[in-house]
């Protein structure tokens, strides 16, 4: 801990990940850790003193939970959100809380910015996360995903991010963004360390230091989506590499056409998204607007304008696209595709160059993404390489409660393409 607070003073002034560091309870938190380990390291619980960075959505008691948002400056909690407190039970260390877009509502997380290059953005919202990291001032982190946001940070900051599936991770305790599509899940350096946070998450009991090999993924069957739009081409090349890989392993790969429309299904998200965050902010922008930024009122304001009619349409479209993901899974046991069609674009940018055409950055950087959150499928980010000094991923998804699949097909991506945080 001391290292890594130490870490944090020299890195921090630059990427800004985190709002609040806890450095005075995290050392108090690792004195009683290693006495825990001194006295039985054997059963002591499965994270004794790995320290945690807990996204700005969080409740931790005590602590300001401000979801990055001055209209919650004021919002001290008085209790955990299940999530930490199942990471705190399981000996956990929290570090300090990470930065996070305004509620959650965007692509980015400015100030934060990429520890692989400083002019480039994280991503969000868990783009604190993400870069805390990435920086090397955590070993783990809690962040959320309603259209990517675990996912999109982690490519571009060349980290590993989950988004289990629906409903395995309680979200109380978490400011919410929309009910129906919010996902709590884990972000790491590797799968494994991945797949050790998520079976705490996802369960109510610690277990003692270790955690068996990750599933072999000989013989798994794999289905490689292609790239359904314009990208960058060191995103395409990642994603020829890691089916590569995957064949290597020993899994049987077959590249599938005729896949389900991404983009259809980001509509469909972005569409539930707003008349849901509309509801949950409506009292809060009549009293506190003027705190908000006047990017995310104008969007909220915008948001509030779904009609009911546009919302039923929405969720009557989900339920055949999860009709259509699930048909997949029947003949495959893991998807793969490409996670974000670009590295990481400068920070602050509106508009994002794919093919000498200018789009609109939250479109580009959740395209790809948002079918998850839609369908319930957990998704796997994973990095798969560095093109011109920035990192380059892949996606992984499978069916509901696959996630052992997805890490193992993870690692063996990782452990023949990733690069090593610098």
């Amino acid at each position: 801990m001391e290292a890594v607070l130490a870490r944090i003073e020299e890195v921090e002034p630059r990427v800004q990940a985190f709002v609040n560091v806890t450095a005075e309870a995290a050392l108090e938190q690792a004195r009683s850790a290693q006495a825990t380990l001194d006295h039985d390291r054997e059963q002591a619980p499965v994270l004794t003193g790995v320290p945690i960075a807990v996204k700005d959505l969080f409740d931790v008691r005590g602590l300001v939970t401000t979801a990055g948002s001055r209209a919650l400056a004021d919002n001290v909690a008085h209790r955990d959100s299940i999530a930490w407190r199942r990471l705190r039970e399981a000996g956990a260390v929290l570090v300090g809380k990470a930065n996070t877009h305004e509620f959650a509502y965007g692509g980015t997380t400015e100030p934060t910015r990429n520890p692989w290059d400083l002019d480039r953005m994280v991503g969000g919202s868990s783009g604190g996360s993400a870069a805390a990291l990435a920086s090397g001032t955590c070993f783990g982190a809690l962040g959320t995903d309603t259209a990517g946001s675990v996912r999109i940070p982690a490519a571009l900051c060349g980290v590993v991010g989950l988004k289990p599936t629906k409903g395995d991770v309680s979200t109380r305790g978490v400011f919410p963004l929309s009910r129906t599509l919010d996902c709590v899940g884990p972000l790491a350096r590797t799968p494994q360390d991945a797949a050790l946070l998520h079976s705490v998450l996802r369960s109510t009991s610690s277990t003692s230091i270790g955690m068996g090999p990750l599933r072999t993924v000989r013989d798994l069957r794999v289905c490689v989506i292609p790239p359904q739009e314009a990208l960058e081409e060191p995103v395409r090349q990642a994603h020829r590499a890691a089916s590569q890989a995957l064949e290597d392993a020993g899994a049987v790969v077959e590249s599938l056409e005729g896949a389900p429309r991404l983009a259809d299904a980001t509509r469909v998200n972005f569409t539930i998204m707003a008349a849901e965050a509309g509801q949950v902010h409506r009292s809060m922008l009549a009293s506190r607007g003027a705190d908000y930024s006047p990017y995310v009122r104008e969007r909220l304001q915008d948001a509030l304008r779904t009609t009911a009619s546009d919302y039923l349409e929405a969720l009557q479209s989900r339920r055949a696209i999860i009709r259509d993901w699930n048909r997949l899974f029947t003949s495959f046991d893991v998807a793969l595709l490409n996670g974000i069609p670009c590295t990481a674009p400068r920070a602050y940018v509106e508009q994002v160059m794919l093919d000498d055409v200018a789009e609109n950055r939250d479109w580009v950087l959740c395209r790809d993404t948002a079918f998850a959150n839609v369908t319930g499928h957990p998704a796997l980010a994973v990095p798969a390489g560095v093109a011109d000094g920035l990192p380059v991923g892949v996606q992984l998804t499978g069916r509901r409660h696959s996630e052992a699949l997805l890490f193992a097909a993870g690692q063996a991506i990782f452990d023949r393409l990733a690069s090593p945080i610098p």
